[in-house]
């Protein structure tokens, strides 16, 4: 499923949430990971079939990376590049 490892998405930091938008492979559901700073792990936040997806409640000046897969059954592509956003 490499073909389908979906771009890096578009995060915009608003009051407390940080909206993710993303492109992605129809009929597939995406995978949206997390972490908080550069010294934790990555944890999954949601699986989602849309193009968006909001992350709340966050903090501000909280350093956050994001990085999204594409799902199909038990198939995963490879994680897109990551993003990264400061909460405000």
């Amino acid at each position: 499923m490499d073909e389908l490892t979906p771009k890096q998405c578009e995060a915009i930091a608003q009051n407390h949430a940080i909206e993710l938008r993303f492109t992605k492979p129809a009929g597939l559901t995406l995978e949206v990971w997390r972490r908080e700073g550069d010294t934790t792990g990555w944890e999954l936040i949601a699986a989602t079939t849309r193009q968006r997806y909001v992350d709340r409640p966050t903090k501000p000046g909280q350093y956050y990376e994001y990085r999204t897969r594409a799902k199909k059954g038990e198939a995963v592509s490879d994680f897109s590049p990551s993003t990264v956003v400061y909460g405000k």
